[in-house]
This record gives structure tokens, C-alpha cells and sequence, in this order.
């Protein structure tokens, strides 16, 4: 969260600054994304949400089946 979470930052790459409350739309993001893509062997998804843009990319760990979040931002529309 702290490369994700500087106002000055995230503001200059054009995107909004994470908070802890952004975390509580992975729900809606994984169950119904706007769009999916396989890019290098990653997931991504995203969603138009109120703030913006929801983009996430998630890692499949096929030996737990398991989705790892590895890296999500917002964008401004």
C-alpha cells in the first residue's frame, strides 16, 4: 500500500491514491469486472466504480488454487 498510497504520486501518474476502503471493492471487481484480460501470465481486471477506474492484476497459485492480488491502482476517468 505504500507505493499506492501517495497523494503527490499517484496524482502526477493521473491516478487516485489507494485507502484502506478501496480494498472493499475487490469483491465487486472479482465477481463482476467490466473488462478481463490474461496479460504474461497474470490477471487483469477492472471495473468503473465511483471513484474512478478500478484496476487489479492478480497472480493464479495453481498448487492452492488461489488468485494473489499483486498489484492494484485507481484511475481517474
Amino acid at each position: 500500500m505504500s507505493r499506492h498510497s501517495d497523494p503527490a504520486v499517484e496524482t502526477s501518474r493521473g491516478q487516485v491514491p489507494l485507502e484502506p476502503s478501496t480494498f472493499a471493492l475487490l469483491p465487486q471487481l472479482l465477481l463482476a469486472p467490466d473488462s478481463s484480460r490474461v496479460d504474461a501470465g497474470r490477471i487483469v481486471l477492472e471495473r468503473e466504480v465511483s471513484g474512478g477506474r478500478l484496476v487489479a492484476v492478480f497472480r493464479v497459485q495453481p498448487g492452492r488454487r488461489m488468485l494473489v492480488l499483486v498489484t492494484m491502482w485507481l484511475e481517474r476517468l
